[in-house]
This record gives structure tokens, sequence and C-alpha cells, in this order.
């Protein structure tokens, strides 16, 4: 808008055009004047609005600068030429019909005009709950925070602690979109925590198995921007993810149920390191830039979508996987590695235990995110907080099924071991994947259970992790 306004500046001086006889017209008041019109626009809803009216609004702002009603009027016609042909801001539409270029010019000229009321709080709050609102308000919060800590955080406090809403959480969504947008260091309070905590009591919340909560689905999505930028997730060096170690031991392998590893039995691993959550778009955004590598059909110009910079990649192979670990192991100077079933299952049940998920034997939708939330999408890792696993784990049943380092073929069957080949990286087989996906049941996202598919693939229900092997684990065939 400021470049397109400077337009006017720059063409001074060839056919220039006064728009008032006696004063002068500067880029504050073609500023002000656009603001308004805007904002009329918006509060009616419209995205055009018919020449007289506009006519009719702007004749009653000039009115206010001069005297003369004729020289008003005739600095409406001077407007209207100026504004089209030197800005293309405001342009006409077809017959007696004018219209902000892009509906974003519209929104943005409205928002500075909501942040200059001395109401501009109750005037937000008024609004709130409106979709036609939601981008002016965001704008409002963006340039309030380039004014004032004081104001942006009154403001985005107000719409958090606003009790009237039009679906649950929906305040605390559009705050946390503030939040987002301006970045916490813009506000003098950390309002992002409060509304994180009241998000994730709602989210631990137990129900009865099957019983479908609007409520809780709403606090994940609300919790999905709020916690855009949690480093601990997504930001360490080099993408490094928050490693739990894992220590030597038995424990029970396999299950009694359809596609579980049978017999059930006792198997020994040493010690190692596995990512306490999967791989996020974020970590692999970084892989896809310093690496040039081929970014998940999801990304944009190598980014993940805005708002999901937390949530598990998906859409990656088998050997994107293999090729990240290649990547991390090389930055970091650890033995990276996908897990091997053996490794995933030990680190989701313990070895105290045959239970059949991370917290027990007996499902609860309110710990992970399967069919049964009825969400449908991923969501942030590290959400469900009740759903850990005895090491600590997250995410181990639900949100994304996960590629293994193990082959998926009917003659690697089952006691497990290690050394019949079943580990190999030879490409071209099958790969294990495991614990499940937002899209599918409960029976599916139980320790034992075994899936598998081509390494090629790349679904939108298919993530990875990562553990760190001794070197002598990596050397076995």
């Amino acid at each position: 808008v400021d470049v397109l306004l400077g337009k006017w500046d720059e063409a001074r001086g060839v056919g220039e055009i006064a728009i008032l006889d006696d004063r002068p017209f500067d880029a504050g008041d073609r500023r002000l004047l656009l603001q308004s019109i805007a904002l009329t626009m918006h509060e009616r809803e419209k995205k055009e609005l018919e020449a007289a009216e506009l006519r009719r609004l702007l004749l009653q702002a000039f009115k206010g600068m001069t005297p003369d009603e004729a020289a008003a009027r005739r600095a409406v016609d001077r407007f209207l030429t100026v504004v089209e042909e030197r800005t293309g801001l405001l342009a006409a539409r077809g017959e007696g019909v004018y219209a902000f270029s892009h509906l974003t010019f519209q929104e943005y000229l409205a928002a500075l005009a909501v942040a200059a009321r001395d109401d501009y709080v109750e005037y937000v709050l008024k609004h709130s709950g409106e979709a036609w609102w939601r981008e002016v308000i965001l704008l409002t919060a963006g340039y309030l925070s380039t004014l004032s800590k004081e104001k942006t955080t009154r403001l985005v406090q107000a719409i958090a602690e606003k009790r009237k809403e039009p679906a649950p959480y929906y305040n605390l969504v559009l705050a946390s979109e503030c939040i987002r947008d301006v970045g916490g260091n813009r506000l003098t309070e950390d309002i992002a925590a409060v509304i994180n905590s009241r998000l994730q009591t709602e989210i631990n919340r137990k129900l009865p198995f099957g019983l479908s909560n609007k409520n809780r689905v709403a606090a994940i999505q609300a919790l999905s921007a709020t916690k855009v930028g949690d480093k601990i997730y997504w930001s360490m060096p080099y993408g490094e993810p928050e490693w739990i170690t894992i220590p030597a031991s038995e424990f029970w392998v396999g299950g009694e149920g359809e596609y579980d590893g049978k017999p059930v039995h006792k198997l020994y691993l040493p010690e190692y390191q596995i990512a306490r959550v999967p791989v996020t778009n974020a970590q692999y955004a970084l892989f896809v830039k310093t690496a040039s590598y081929q970014a998940p059909g999801h990304f944009e110009e190598g980014r993940p979508p805005k708002g999901r910079e937390s949530h598990p990649v998906v859409n990656v192979s088998w050997d994107d996987a293999l090729a990240y670990c290649a990547w991390l192991g090389g930055v970091t100077g650890k033995q990276i590695a996908l897990p091997s079933e053996a490794e995933w299952e030990k680190a989701a049940r313990g070895d105290k235990d045959k239970r059949a998920y991370p917290w027990g034997d007996e499902f609860d939708a309110s710990k992970c995110n399967t069919s049964e939330l009825g969400l449908k999408d991923t969501t942030p890792v590290g959400i469900f907080l009740e759903g850990a696993s005895p090491y600590g784990l997250l995410d181990m049943s639900g949100n994304v099924w996960e590629w293994m380092r193990t082959i998926w073929d009917d003659k690697f069957k089952y006691p497990y071991k290690i050394e019949d080949g079943r580990e190999n990286l030879q490409p071209g087989p099958a790969r294990v994947v495991r614990g499940g996906s937002f899209d599918d049941g409960a029976r599916l996202a139980r320790c034992a259970y075994r899936g598998g598919g081509s390494p090629h693939f790349r679904l939108r229900c298919r993530g990875f992790r990562v553990v760190v092997h001794s070197p002598g684990f990596l050397s076995r065939p």
C-alpha cells in the first residue's frame, strides 16, 4: 500500500493534479481517507461500493477539509482520477462500481483504521467471532506490534479472555494466531503459556472410550497454533531431536493379535537412543534447505505450510527418511538411523510387561491421535503428554505411521533375529511401519501391530523418527 501510494508522489510534476484548491493533500491525508473508505466497506461486508455511495463518502470527507462545497466536489473528481490512474489501489469495476484492486488492500487499510481508534480493543472484540473480520484483526495486531507492546498485549489478552465465541476455543485460536504473527517478544506477558495450559487441560481430560468430543478436537487445533515455534521439538542445533536413552535390557516383543509378531518372546537389546517424537516439518525443512533435497509435496517453496512447522513430516518415502538420517549423521557426527522394529517396540512398550499401548493395556482416545479422535489430520508432535511410553516417548500410538529400518517379508518370522538379514539396507524390499496414524483405529495403534509398504511410497499419514545406534549395530548384516 505504501509503495502504491508512493507512486503518487513519484508522478508529481507530470501532469500534476492538485486535489484541494486551497491546501496541500499529502500522503497522510491520502492514507487516512482510504482507511476510512476501507473500514466503511468492511463494516458493510462489501468488496465493492457503488460509485454514487463512494462519491458521497468522499464528499463528506472533503467537506471537512474545505468550507467550499464546490471545491469539495472538484476534489472528489480529482481524487478518483488520481488514485485510480497513479496508484491502482482503488479502481472502477464495470459501470458504476468501485473496489480495491485486492481484498488484502481493503483489509490492511481497514486494520490501520481500527488500530487508530481509541476503542480499538472493544471494536475488535465486537467483531472477533466473525470470519469476515479475521484477517483484519490479525493485521491490526500485527500493525500495533510495530507501535507498542502494551497495546498489542492488551488486544491479544482481551481476545483470549473473551468468553462468548461461535465455536469452542475460537477466541483462543484467534489469539494464538495473533501471537504467531507478531511474535512472543512483541508482548509484555507470556499469554501463549496461559493459553497452552488451558488447552492442555482439555486435551488431557479422560473420556469414556468411543465418546466423540468436539471440544477436545477444537483444543487440539488451537494448540496447533500456539505450539508453532516450540523449540524443544524442532529448532535444536542442526535440527537434532531430543534424545531418550533406552537402557540395555530384555523386553517382551510381539503380541497375540492379527498382524502382531508371533510368538511373543523376550529379546535383549543393547543401549541406544531414540528421538522423543517423530521428525517435524521444520526439522525436515532444514534438511531440504541445507542438503538441496527434494521437498515433500505439501511444502511450498521448500517450506512447510505456515502453522504446521511442529507437525510430523509426512509424504516422505523410506528412501527419503534414509537420506535424512545420512544428512543428520553427517552434521552431528552420530550414527543416525531409522529404528529397527524391535527398537521401536521396546521404546513404545518398555521392558516390564506386555502392555498393548504405550500407557497400558486399555485403549484411551484422549491419549493419542487416532481415528477415534475424529480430527482426520496430524497434530503437532508431543501434544498427547498422557500417552507417553514408560521411557517418556510421545506419539508412539497414532498421529503418523513410522518407517522402520526392518524389511517387511514373510520369510522374516518371529522370534526376531537381528542377524538374519531383516535389517539390511539393500534397496527394493518393502519396509515395516509401526504405530498407526490419525486415519486408523485403536487396533492398529497397539505396540505390537506390524504394517508394511513399498519404500517408494509417499503418504500423508506416514513419517518417521530416528535413533542413534552403536557402531556395532550398524556394522551387522
